[in-house]
């Protein structure tokens, strides 16, 4: 019998990005350069967290800064899957599942699991 291995990954923003700042300030203070917080472009201040995991445990986790993009993707799959898969080997094949973002390049995804002869869940 086939174990699937599941990747997660997920963006954790510690800046406001939505740019809400509640504060009570007095008439007089409405121009004061103290009184004033520059805000931040949309998506900074974001790390996220990648990680593989199975019904025999987690695999290796990793935490990279910004948004995940699919050169990122298959440079993390390089350097964290394949160790993962075989840190959670116990003599059964695998299957991955990916859940198929936009944002990770699902042709050039599935062209890296062809080449490395991973087998992905359909």
């Amino acid at each position: 019998m086939e174990t699937i291995i599941f990747i997660e990954e997920m963006n954790i923003e510690f800046k406001d990005r939505k740019k809400r700042i509640c504060m009570r300030k007095a008439i007089a203070e409405k121009h004061n350069q103290d009184c004033i917080i520059q805000r931040t472009k949309q998506g900074s201040g974001s790390i996220g967290i990648w990680c593989c995991m199975s019904c025999y445990g987690l695999g290796i986790h990793c935490i990279f800064d910004g948004r995940l993009n699919s050169t990122r993707y298959i440079q993390i799959l390089n350097e964290n899957l394949i160790e993962s898969m075989e840190k959670l080997r116990q003599d059964q094949p695998f299957i991955f599942q990916q859940d198929n973002a936009p944002c990770l390049g699902p042709e050039i995804a599935t062209k890296w699991f062809t080449d490395k002869k991973i087998e992905c869940l359909k």
